[in-house]
C-alpha cells in the first residue's frame, strides 16, 4: 500500500489554490528571466554537473512520465507530472487535476500516462483511487492519486519508502519534472534543490524545488542507502506559493517556496 499526506498555505483561498497549480500571470512566466541562477537543469547538464554519463542519468529517472486526461467540459487534454513507483505498473501524482476551484469533480475521461523516453507508446489506466479534492478543509491533505496501468511499462520504478517520511530541514532532494515550466525551454527538467521548513505555521513541509505549471505531481527523490543508482519518492508537487517559484530566492513570507506531498510506505 502507498498512502501520502501533504500541508499547504492555509490562507490561500479555494480559487487561489488551484490557480496556484493551473494558471500563472504574465509576470509569474517573465519571472524566469528575472533569475539568472535558476537552478533547474536539463538531464544532459545535470549528468555534465555530477560526473555521469548521460545514458546513466537517463536510465536512472526512467520513471518519470506525464498522465493526460481528457476533460470533456473543458475538450481538452489535462496533464500532469507522474512517475512509475514501487512496481512497473503502478503510478503516482497530484489529484487537483481530477477537481475544479470549488471542489466539483472535472468531467475527466481517457486517462492514459507515457513514459518521457517514449512519448509514443501509451499505457491505458485500468483503475485509479483519487484520495479527495485537494481544497477541502482548505488544506491539501488529499492531494494524491494512485493509479494501476493495464501493462507494465519497462522503467525502473521509483522505490517506496519504508515507513513514514519524516522531513528534516536541509534534507537533499532531487526534483524531476516531466513539463517545460513557466520559461524553462526544456522538457524533461531535473533541480537539486532541499527542505527549508518543516514548522512554518502555515505549511509545515516546504522545500525551495523550482516549479511551475507543469511540475505538479514531480518526484522529490532521495538517492537510495543501499541499491546503486535507485532512488526513493520521498515526496511529490502539491502546490506552489501564490508568487510561483520558478528559480527564485525562498522566501516563506513573501513567497516562493513549494509545498509537498510526502509519501508514507506501508
Amino acid at each position: 500500500d502507498l498512502s501520502m499526506s501533504v500541508s499547504s498555505p492555509y490562507p490561500l483561498t479555494q480559487m487561489q489554490l488551484a490557480q496556484t497549480n493551473s494558471t500563472h500571470s504574465n509576470q509569474l512566466v517573465l519571472s524566469h528571466y528575472f533569475h539568472k541562477t535558476d537552478p533547474r537543469q536539463t538531464f544532459a547538464q545535470y549528468a555534465k554537473s555530477t560526473g555521469q554519463t548521460l545514458a546513466s542519468v537517463k536510465q536512472q529517472f526512467s520513471a518519470t512520465g506525464m498522465m493526460r486526461c481528457y476533460d470533456t467540459s473543458r475538450g481538452g487534454y489535462e496533464q500532469i507530472t507522474a512517475q512509475v513507483v514501487g512496481r512497473q505498473n503502478l503510478i503516482v501524482g497530484a489529484a487537483h487535476v481530477f477537481f475544479n476551484a470549488d471542489c466539483t469533480p472535472r468531467e475527466v475521461r481517457r486517462c492514459e500516462f507515457h513514459l518521457l523516453s517514449q512519448p509514443r507508446r501509451i499505457f491505458k489506466i485500468d483503475n485509479i483511487v483519487i484520495k479527495a479534492c485537494v481544497k477541502l478543509s482548505g488544506d491539501s491533505l488529499n492531494d494524491w492519486f494512485v493509479a494501476e496501468l493495464k501493462a507494465p511499462t519497462p522503467a525502473i520504478p521509483y522505490l517506496v519508502p519504508q515507513g513514514a517520511v519524516l522531513p528534516t530541514v536541509g534534507d537533499q532532494l532531487v526534483q524531476v519534472a516531466a513539463e517545460a515550466v513557466n520559461g524553462f525551454p526544456t522538457t524533461p527538467n531535473i533541480v537539486a534543490c532541499s527542505v527549508r521548513d518543516v514548522s512554518y505555521r502555515l505549511a509545515p513541509y516546504l522545500t525551495d524545488c523550482s516549479t511551475g505549471h507543469g511540475a505538479s505531481g514531480a518526484a522529490q527523490l532521495q538517492p537510495s542507502a543501499t541499491l546503486k543508482n535507485r532512488w526513493v519518492l520521498n515526496a511529490i508537487v502539491s502546490a506552489e506559493s501564490p508568487t510561483g517559484h520558478d528559480g527564485g530566492e525562498f522566501n516563506v513570507h513573501g513567497g516562493g517556496y513549494t509545498t509537498s506531498a510526502p509519501v508514507n510506505g506501508k
